[in-house]
């Protein structure tokens, strides 16, 4: 059986659906106040994650709403939500705020009780449950006009609001691409990642708040025109997106939600990666693409999620080094390498890659580990090419020193298959 979404696990971060949800809920507002008043003052609005309830809206001292985010699979019947609507009622007796329960698929209803007000009518005395506060508690209905959203809906929602924000105050930005929108997102998750955190380190009050004026700041930035950490960003979004189209995956991982939220190796690597500064993540990408040639060699679907992301899944952690390395009597790189068919250009490319020469210099390598590709020689496999053949060879080396030349013609490309006994069974 597959396992529940992925991004639904209890752990915060930037793909966390909760997190996505808030925000969602944070743009939808600062929309509707500035279609209002273009300038409207935000001084006093927060969001409050992870304290009150899964997360709420406060205007100063006072909350604005409450909500409770709910992740269940498919087929989930309306009584599953029985504790999480109590949860709500009570907390709404006192604080006299709306609330919200947030769902990423269809509640299913019984004959008895066709609807949600019917189910919650019924099973909510009303000597404890007063209707003035039964009625406050609400489903979540978004701007698609459906009670539903899942994680890659919550994605594309918020990239929509980022957009009409914009349309209605540009910040001084003249560049509004998909691009900037984007990388908005992005920043927004990161912001809450770096709250999340500290918070959990204690550094920050448990009750600390995301002021809306610090979510506004990041729209006044023009991030375009900082290419390069626009890629470390857009490698590390894509990185992670990819984990979570994994799990999801059942032929991919098959595990349940309590292995994976527990157990599960790439559940931990995944939390490590996460919390690793954009620049740094890019670097291990940019390792594990020895074939590099380019940007767009880093953000392949195919060679990070059945190369890089199978590989850290079917590995121990135990021989993982912090660089994402394994290091048993040999030292081996996971890689995005796949499509056995194009070995003799995958050979090529790595012996053309000018990235290549720093991490042969900080990494004593041996294997490549991809995904289904073996090359016992880079430079006989190269050979075959047409455009390559004995003269050419050399120019494929360019100008690295013969120390390093040597070092990169021992290197091999086995697939995960091939190692994986060698490296798990290590003592």
């Amino acid at each position: 059986m597959a396992k529940e979404p992925h991004s639904a696990i209890p752990s915060w971060s930037g793909y966390i659906y909760q997190g996505k949800i808030a925000f969602y809920e944070v743009l939808r507002v600062i929309k509707k106040q500035l279609n209002e008043d273009v300038n409207y003052d935000f001084s006093d609005y927060a969001l409050e994650v992870e304290w009150q309830e899964d997360f709420a809206l406060k205007i100063g001292d006072n909350y604005k709403s409450i909500h409770q985010v709910k992740a269940y699979k498919e087929n989930t019947e309306v009584t599953k939500y029985k504790e999480a609507l109590g949860g709500l009622l009570r907390k709404v007796q006192f604080l006299f705020v709306p609330a919200y329960l947030h769902i990423w698929t269809p509640i299913i209803y019984n004959s008895r009780t066709t609807s949600f007000e019917k189910y919650r009518k019924k099973n909510f005395n009303f000597k404890y449950y007063p209707k003035k506060y039964n009625q406050k508690i609400q489903v979540y209905k978004y701007c698609t006009g459906k009670e539903t959203c899942d994680l890659d809906e919550a994605d594309e929602l918020i990239l929509k609001k980022i957009e009409e924000i914009y349309q209605v105050k540009n910040f001084g930005i003249e560049s509004l691409t998909m691009a900037q929108f984007k990388y908005i997102r992005f920043k927004l998750y990161e912001l809450l990642d770096t709250h999340i955190l500290e918070i959990h380190k204690g550094l920050k009050d448990k009750k600390s708040t995301i002021g809306f004026n610090e979510i506004l700041e990041i729209f006044r930035k023009n991030y375009e025109e900082y290419s390069i950490e626009y890629q470390h960003i857009m490698v590390k979004n894509k990185l992670l997106y990819f984990i979570s189209r994994y799990c999801m995956d059942e032929d991919l991982c098959s595990e349940g939600q309590n292995e994976c939220n527990h157990d599960c190796i790439l559940f931990k690597a995944e939390k490590k990666l996460n919390v690793l500064d954009a620049k740094e993540v890019y670097k291990i990408i940019l390792n594990a693409t020895p074939q590099y040639r380019d940007y767009d060699s880093l953000i392949q679907e195919n060679g990070i999620k059945y190369g890089f992301i199978r590989i850290l899944h079917q590995l121990t952690d135990s021989c993982r080094t912090n660089e994402f390395h394994y290091k048993t009597d040999k030292y081996y790189l996971p890689t995005t390498i796949t499509e056995p068919r194009a070995s003799k250009e995958i050979a090529k490319n790595i012996l053309e890659n000018k990235e290549l020469e720093l991490l042969v210099e900080q990494f004593e390598i041996d294997i490549f580990i991809s995904d289904n590709v073996k090359i016992e020689s880079l430079e006989g496999e190269a050979k075959i090419l047409k455009d390559v053949g004995e003269d050419g060879l050399e120019g494929l080396f360019e100008k690295k020193t013969a120390r390093k030349i040597d070092k990169i013609k021992r290197i091999q490309v086995k697939p995960i298959d091939d190692i994986k006994e060698d490296i798990n069974n290590a003592d």
